[in-house]
């Protein structure tokens, strides 16, 4: 993940085909959304854990295990320490970013500073002296404005949710809850995931 991150698959894959053919080399052209996307992994990894922290914490007040298990508990951990351990290694640029080839810094002449075309140049590592002023936005990024922190917290809101989602796809409503004992079955997680019964049935 941190090679993709720095941008070195893309660098790897834009080299074999530009030995192939140019046309193609354009399909791995970096574009608005590639560098949006490198930016936005900062804030969006981390509400995915909002939930299962404060499922462990309700659980522990509770009498009951954290997360059903210790496994389960060590992995959670486990993940958030690798997510806050790469954000960390990209945010201070301590791995070295490919420069890609000349072929992809080409802008046509009329190309002014705030063209969006702009967000798809190469941007070398901050090591000029303005480091500071580079790292509350992506590389490159010329004449983006930041967001107001409502629309922010409205987009992360579907990655909040993403996570209760799918452990209750997988583990079943009354079991994330505490009324069955035991996980859902797996041949009944497509009918609890389109509705629930009233009471809530233990498969």
């Amino acid at each position: 993940n941190l090679a993709s991150r720095h941008g070195w698959w893309r660098y790897v894959i834009a080299r074999v085909l530009l030995r192939v053919s140019p046309r193609l080399a354009e399909l791995v052209r970096i574009t608005m959304v590639d560098r949006l996307h490198t930016q936005v992994k900062f804030c969006f990894g981390y509400p995915r854990f909002c939930y299962p922290i404060a499922l462990a914490i309700v659980r522990t007040f509770s009498g009951l295990p954290p997360l059903f298990t210790t496994s389960a508990l060590l992995c959670v951990g486990a993940v958030l320490l690798a997510e806050i351990v790469e954000d960390t290694i990209v945010y201070f640029e301590w791995l070295p970013v490919p420069a890609m080839p000349a072929f992809y810094d080409k802008l046509d002449d009329d190309c002014n500073l705030f063209d969006p075309r702009r967000c798809t140049l190469y941007s070398p590592p901050s090591a000029d002296g303005h480091r500071a002023e580079r790292r509350s936005r992506a590389p490159a990024m010329q004449g983006v404005r930041s967001l107001p922190r409502r629309i922010v917290l409205t987009v992360l809101v579907p990655s909040f949710f993403f996570t209760p989602c799918l452990m209750q796809l997988l583990l079943g409503v009354g079991y994330l809850h505490g009324i069955c004992e035991f996980p859902i079955s797996v041949e009944n997680r497509i009918t609890e995931a389109v509705f629930w019964e009233r009471p809530i049935k233990c498969f």
